[in-house]
């Protein structure tokens, strides 16, 4: 949806795929981190505020490793 509206809105190609590789990237750091460390320590760890990690670990669901690095590829 949101895309969507970018595209519909004029929204520079280059933002587009910067935001996507943006999220891509935030997945891929949260998938690498340890397990079990509290949002706060995610957060100082990886350069995320607390409140992101929480929404990357929402859209890390349905993503594999290899889902990732695809992405990331792709973008």
């Amino acid at each position: 949806e949101t895309l969507r509206w970018a595209l519909a809105t004029g929204v520079a190609p280059v933002l587009v795929t910067s935001a996507l590789a943006q999220g891509v990237r935030a997945i891929g750091k949260l998938a690498s981190a340890p397990r079990g460390a509290r949002p706060g320590d995610l957060a100082r760890e990886l350069g995320m505020p607390p409140w992101k990690i929480d929404r990357v670990r929402q859209q890390m669901r349905g993503w594999s490793g290899d889902g990732v690095s695809t992405a990331l590829r792709a973008v």
